[in-house]
Order: structure tokens, then C-alpha cells, then sequence
């Protein structure tokens, strides 16, 4: 978990100086979850401003799990705050019920003052998997895609005292104010680390969580000849265009179950095969997939194209996984995978206590370990599967 560091530098401090009008104040913290919102306000705001009241959908929901009970008791509270003339600080994401508790407060005589804050997204997933109420990743994503919009109807339409905005990038944090002139830095804070005491479960997919077909298997089947009408023998046959070969020219041995052209040569060394989400298994391997489900914090690495993320999401889920991490291969080169993987790992091991990875590609594992040895990361266990068991720790 994070905190945010004491400061006592007086440059650093009370750089939302709008806290200490006068007036009775309504605080609005907005953004994604697990962006930091909460850590933002109890180590920031409420440090200075004790007495301000705070409330937050998530906390509700810990005493009253029912949803639209908890939005019940959510409006509540708060119009009692506005009633009162209790300051307060509410900590949303800001997808609803913003506009009537704003325009109450400011008609009660509040100063309103909106603080957006913000991060990357894939910082903002590795957050999630450290925190009590985990959110599904797809959210995530609706968020980062509808909040912008949100934020700038809210700066417009609702005309705040004040507006912020709180970007934060790996430990530093950023604060803007908005003006007359647009948006003017006015401090900065840091991110401390604390003990860390979580573990995570990292796993490929494709031959570890999934029994793959081959390509032999995707492209022939159990016929004798590669079915082009079908979405990955179309994938193959563009392919085989851009090599400017005839279809003519694929020989299928079926018996060895290879497929190579007429001068001998692999005709299988295509990544755009892999690109089509049809070319997942069917079948999953029950026993690596428990071990996925039972895990508190858990993530897939896997080597399938960045392109494709929100289809394989997709399929996931039909296949009844579910994502709480996804991290895609964003390159285009065919050889860069393993280094990848390790890159992955290296940035969540800043997180984690320890990480469990498990993957069924022995070379690649032998390049992350000699990667990992390299950075000194050293609380990354690497893990060889085959056929859902396991069968090795790399070292």
C-alpha cells in the first residue's frame, strides 16, 4: 500500500489553500478507482482539515453491501452534511449523482471546490490488485473512457469555486490549478512506499492457463487440407499473399503435422495467426486455473498482441475467467516477448512482497530469469508448466 509523505517544508504545504475559507466547504476528490483518491485525501487533505467530515461510496458498501441501499444511504448522508453546513470532502469516482449534490451544496452557500485526479491506466490496474474492493479491469477501462468528458461538463457546466487537477505518476504528484490563463502548477507532493506484504500470481496464458491448439490444429483440424474459409484460414491466406505465394504452393503434411512451403521452408512462422482471438483454446487446464481463481492478486502475461486486447477480454470471459490484470504484448517484432515479460515482471515486483510467475515456454523463462538477475529484482520466483502441471522452479 501507499502513503503520502509527511511534509513539514512549508513549500509543499496547503497547496489547495482553498480548504481554509471561511465558508462552509463541499471537497469533490473524482477519478478512476484505485487511482489514490482516498490515500489523497486522509494523508493530504484531512491531515490539515481534520474536521471536515469524509464519506465514500466504498465504505457504505462495507456496511451496506446492496447497491442501490448503498446509494440510498450515500444521498442521505451527504444531504445531511448540506443541511448542517458541515464541510466535507466526497470521494467518487464521479460517474453519477455529481450535478444535484453540487448545485444543493452551492445553493446552501458551500464553496465547491472539484479536484480530479489521475494516473496512467496500466499504474492505475497494478493499484487495484492492492486494494480491499478490487474492481473488474473492464470498469477500469469505462472510466478512463468516459470520465474525461465528465470532468470538463462538471468544470463548465457546475462552474466550481475551484477546480484542480492531481496528476500522479509513479511517486510524484502533481497539483494544477485551474484559472483564468488554463492550468497553473502550484505544488507537489511525493508517494512513500510501506512494507510491502502482498503476494501476486502472474500467469501466460496460451499452454498454461489454456490447452492451445497448434497452428497445425487451428488451420487443418483433423482434415487433411487447410479450411480457408474459416477466420484464421482467411488471417493465413492475407498472409500468404504479402509473401506474394499461391495457396498452391502450402504443402500439409499430415502425418507430422507440419505445413511449409513447396521450397521446404516453414509456412507457420506468422504472428498474425495469433493475432485472431479465435486461435484460443478451448479447453482450460483445471488445476493452474484454481490456482488462478484462489488468488487474492493475480495477473496474466501474456505474449498476444496489444491490438487485440479488447477482444481476448472478451473471450476471457466467456470462458469464464476473470480479469483482474491483463497485460498485453505491444510490440510488433516476433522476438521481443521474453524481454517483455520481464519488463512486466521488474515493474510489479516494485508492488509486491513476492511474485509467483508461470509460464510454459522454458527459453523464455531462461531469458526473464537472466533479465531479472540483471535488474536485481529479486523477490520474482519463475515457474515452468506443462500441461498443467508444474514442473520446475527456474534457477
Amino acid at each position: 500500500m501507499l502513503k503520502f509523505n509527511e511534509y513539514h517544508d512549508s513549500m509543499y504545504q496547503n497547496k489547495i489553500s482553498d480548504i481554509f475559507v471561511k465558508s462552509p466547504v463541499a471537497l469533490f476528490v473524482i477519478g478512476t478507482p484505485a487511482v489514490g483518491k482516498t490515500t489523497f485525501v486522509k494523508n493530504y487533505i484531512l491531515k490539515d482539515r481534520p474536521n471536515f467530515k469524509y464519506i465514500s461510496l466504498d465504505d457504505i458498501k462495507l456496511k451496506v453491501p446492496n447497491p442501490n441501499q448503498a446509494k440510498t444511504k450515500r444521498d442521505s448522508i451527504l444531504n445531511a452534511f448540506i443541511t448542517k453546513r458541515h464541510s466535507f470532502v466526497y470521494d467518487t469516482i464521479g460517474l453519477d449523482n455529481l450535478y444535484d449534490v453540487v448545485l444543493k451544496a452551492k445553493n446552501n452557500g458551500f464553496y465547491v471546490i472539484i479536484v480530479y485526479m489521475l494516473s496512467p491506466k496500466q499504474q492505475t490496474i497494478i493499484q487495484n490488485q492492492n486494494r480491499k474492493n478490487i474492481v473488474d479491469l473492464e470498469f477500469i477501462d469505462y472510466t478512463y473512457d468516459r470520465l474525461p468528458y465528465l470532468v470538463k461538463k462538471y468544470k463548465d457546466e457546475l462552474s466550481p469555486n475551484s477546480f484542480y487537477w492531481v496528476a500522479r505518476i509513479d511517486n510524484d504528484v502533481k497539483i494544477f490549478k485551474h484559472g483564468d490563463n488554463g492550468l497553473e502548477k502550484i505544488g507537489k507532493v511525493k508517494y512513500v512506499k510501506e512494507s510491502k506484504s502482498e503476494i501476486l500470481y502472474a500467469f501466460d496464458l496460451d499452454g498454461t492457463l489454456l490447452n492451445s491448439p497448434s497452428v497445425y490444429d487451428i488451420l487443418v483440424g483433423s482434415g487433411s487440407e487447410i479450411n480457408y474459409n474459416s477466420k484464421v484460414g482467411k488471417v493465413f491466406a492475407k498472409h500468404l499473399k504479402k509473401l506474394n505465394i499461391s495457396p498452391d504452393d502450402v504443402v500439409v503434411d499430415s502425418v507430422n503435422k507440419e505445413i511449409s512451403f513447396k521450397d521446404g521452408t516453414n509456412a507457420l512462422d506468422s504472428q498474425d495467426i495469433y493475432n485472431e482471438v479465435d486461435s484460443l483454446g478451448f479447453d482450460l487446464y483445471p488445476n493452474l486455473l484454481k490456482r488462478y481463481n484462489d488468488s487474492k492478486n493475480k495477473a496474466i502475461i501474456t505474449g498476444r498482441p496489444k491490438m487485440t486486447e479488447d477482444k481476448l477480454k472478451k473471450k476471457l470471459k466467456e470462458k469464464g475467467i476473470k480479469i483482474q490484470a491483463l497485460y498485453t504484448y505491444p510490440y510488433n517484432e516476433n522476438d521481443y516477448h521474453a524481454a517483455w515479460k520481464a519488463g512486466v515482471l521488474t515493474d510489479l515486483s516494485k508492488s509486491y512482497e513476492e511474485i509467483n510467475y508461470y509460464d510454459d515456454r522454458e527459453d523464455w523463462l531462461n531469458i526473464i530469469y537472466a533479465k531479472l538477475k540483471l535488474k536485481k529484482v529479486r523477490n520474482v520466483n519463475l515457474y515452468l508448466v506443462e500441461k498443467d502441471k508444474i514442473i520446475k522452479k527456474i534457477d
